[in-house]
């Protein structure tokens, strides 16, 4: 099947994110190079840190005075970082809220925040839900309970707390299909803790976990071929092995958070990568230490054998170029780690899952 449908024509344009990204990056970093801050991340990771501040390090110091050993409290503060980041389920609430299940949302809205947080090494800790909507009642009851208590036990499983959030009524904005979920994880990091990626050297292999299927992002692109199809939410497509189109659109984000924990523990992981928007190899590259000129060799195989999940074969169906659906979805791969050759079998072994080579760091074309 001949078309020439994309992400871009869906209105999702990767590359003007890509720039948009890095002109944010480049005003903030002009911004604290003229306050003198360098106790904070780069903006462009996937997620954000910072040293705790020195006067702040001080007033706790000063308060153990008295104690047996006041210095020490200074130095190990001086080593965690403060982790934050955000994100949202972008445009798979419009397809949840047609068919009114919302109760997987809440674990696609933290996946999708913690496993970007874990992916620096970081240990998720907090958690804060933001909810745009049209309105909060339905009928006598409360629209978006079933996602709440969804995002309760998505924190639960992963030992995060949901601290608060907001729920903010804005009838003249949102659709009664298009509510805007979003939140923010916080968390901390030791400087021993945070991946080694100025390590990461060419021949290093990509070692990758298995996603749940789109997980939350590239739904863009996947209501655009509903409708230019005219496919049912209820069709049982043969490619999807009998299941329906809401089923597996439906499938709630993996969470990576102890895998990525545990395999982070070994001391052999020399950089991690959750697959959001962008697909694998963006993702990927967004680890790689920018001096070494390095790049990412994926082995194509995986968009034509039997290893491709049913939901993108079926969606690599309608006409999507290869190289759209390497920039869009994460192919059957949700988080990788990069790691020396022959050292994925101890990986395997800390966090109790096996994983699939899926590529080589290679010079930069």
């Amino acid at each position: 099947m001949n078309n020439n449908l994309t992400y871009k024509d869906s209105g999702v344009d990767v590359d003007a994110n890509v720039s948009w990204t890095g002109w944010i990056a480049d005003a903030v970093k002009k911004d604290r190079e003229e306050h003198g801050i360098t106790h904070v991340s780069p903006i462009g990771g996937f997620a954000g840190a910072m040293k705790i501040p020195k006067n702040l390090v001080s007033k706790i110091n000063n308060a153990t005075e008295g104690g047996l050993f006041p210095n020490r409290v200074e130095q190990v503060l001086e080593s965690f970082s403060l982790v934050a980041c955000t994100d949202g389920v972008g445009t798979k609430t419009m397809i949840a809220e047609r068919l009114n299940r919302l109760e997987t949302l809440g674990y696609d809205l933290l996946a999708m925040n913690v496993n970007d947080m874990v992916a620096g090494g970081a240990t998720p800790l907090a958690f804060l839900d933001y909810i745009g909507c049209k309105g909060i009642m339905e009928g006598k009851n409360f629209r978006y309970k079933p996602f709440v208590e969804g995002l309760i036990r998505a924190c639960r499983e992963v030992n995060v707390e949901l601290i608060g959030g907001e729920t903010a009524e804005l009838s003249n904005t949102y659709t009664e299909f298009g509510s805007d979920l979003s939140g923010s994880a916080f968390g901390i990091v030791m400087d021993r803790d945070i991946p080694k990626n100025d390590t990461i050297e060419e021949e290093d292999i990509i070692c990758a976990l298995r996603s749940s299927g789109i997980h939350s992002n590239g739904y863009s692109l996947v209501r655009a071929i509903l409708e230019k199809f005219d496919i049912s939410l209820d069709d049982t497509p043969e490619e999807l092995g009998g299941a329906t189109v809401a089923d597996v659109l439906l499938t709630p984000t993996r969470l990576y958070v102890n895998q990525a924990l545990a395999a982070n523990a070994t001391g052999l992981v020399k950089a991690m990568a959750h697959i959001t928007g962008g697909g694998l190899i963006e993702n990927i590259e967004r680890v790689l230490p920018k001096h070494k000129n390095l790049g990412v060799e994926l082995w194509n195989q995986m968009l034509y054998t039997d290893e491709l999940p049913p939901v993108f074969k079926w969606i690599k169906g309608y006409g999507i170029e290869d190289d759209d659906m390497l920039k869009t979805f994460n192919m059957g791969y949700g988080f990788v780690f990069i790691t020396k050759f022959g050292h994925s079998w101890e990986i395997e072994k800390a966090i109790g899952e096996k994983t699939s080579i899926i590529g080589r760091i290679v010079p930069k074309q």
